[in-house]
């Protein structure tokens, strides 16, 4: 996974390739410049960067994940508990959820698997329906009123 200042770097050479990074731009700010300009390759950026390379997975994620949790919620866009399933066999299926899915359901449904409820939408998401920038907070703020 990129640090945010990886991520920064990499969406700011996808919307201006011939000038050195502005320190003063932020990462919010940059996403949605390139949401805006850059639709389709903002969206491919993402999903190599955060999709997580199984085979580099520690094992202690195995038991992270075996634990009788009820739920897990992060505000993490990544794959993390996708990569952990493609990886090791575990005693209940794991469940992606996105908090950001119009049809977004908390309810309890199948007890024999685990819902990993990501906050702020999942890979499948990006562009448009994720949490990731200042306008996106806003208007996801206004929803939810």
């Amino acid at each position: 996974m990129p640090t945010p200042d990886k991520l920064r770097a990499k969406i700011w050479d996808l919307c201006f390739p011939d000038s050195p990074l502005d320190p003063q731009s932020t990462l919010q700010h940059l996403y949605e410049n390139a949401a805006l300009r850059h639709k389709s390759a903002l969206k491919e950026l993402l999903i190599a960067s955060l999709t997580t390379d199984a085979d580099t997975l520690p094992d202690w994620y195995k038991t992270f994940f075996a634990m009788p949790w009820h739920k897990i919620y992060t505000l993490n866009i990544d794959d993390v508990e996708l990569a952990t399933v493609r990886k090791h066999s575990l005693p209940r299926k794991i469940v992606a959820v996105s908090a950001t899915k119009p049809t977004f359901d908390n309810r309890e449904s199948d007890k024999n698997c685990l819902r990993v409820i990501h906050l702020n939408g999942t890979l499948d998401d990006l562009v448009d329906n994720v949490t990731f920038s200042m306008s996106q907070y806003a208007e996801r703020l206004y929803r939810s009123a």
